[in-house]
């Protein structure tokens, strides 16, 4: 029988302007569900972000250089729209602009 454990979501405050993790890999034997990820930007003015699913050797691409206008909010997810993540796949990401955006990432494990 498959069990689901909702996981308190992962933050990261003032993305940096290098490839930084944004959703750990889950432990051996254990797959995560992504739901939603949330990019903010603090920022008076527009910036671009990237977000990756990364293997452990190459990075691909769910996002390449996207336009958050200031003030405003990129969502990935929601609907039927969801990442699978197994061990040794992480998410990652970056923005053009130090310390402009808060990443806010929901998601679900299952064994």
């Amino acid at each position: 029988m498959q069990t689901t454990n909702i996981q308190n979501p992962a933050l990261t405050t003032n993305l940096p302007t290098s490839i930084t993790q944004v959703i750990p890999t889950p432990a051996a034997s254990t797959g995560r569900i992504v739901s939603c990820i949330s990019f903010a930007n603090k920022s008076g003015g527009n910036v671009t972000v990237q977000v990756t699913v990364y293997n452990g050797t190459t990075d691909f691409y769910v996002a390449f250089n996207t336009v958050i206008a200031a003030g405003d909010t990129l969502v990935l997810g929601g609907g039927n729209l969801k990442i699978t993540l197994t061990n040794g796949f992480s998410m990652r990401a970056l923005c053009n602009t130090s310390s402009a955006v808060d990443v806010v990432a929901c998601y679900t494990d299952f064994t």
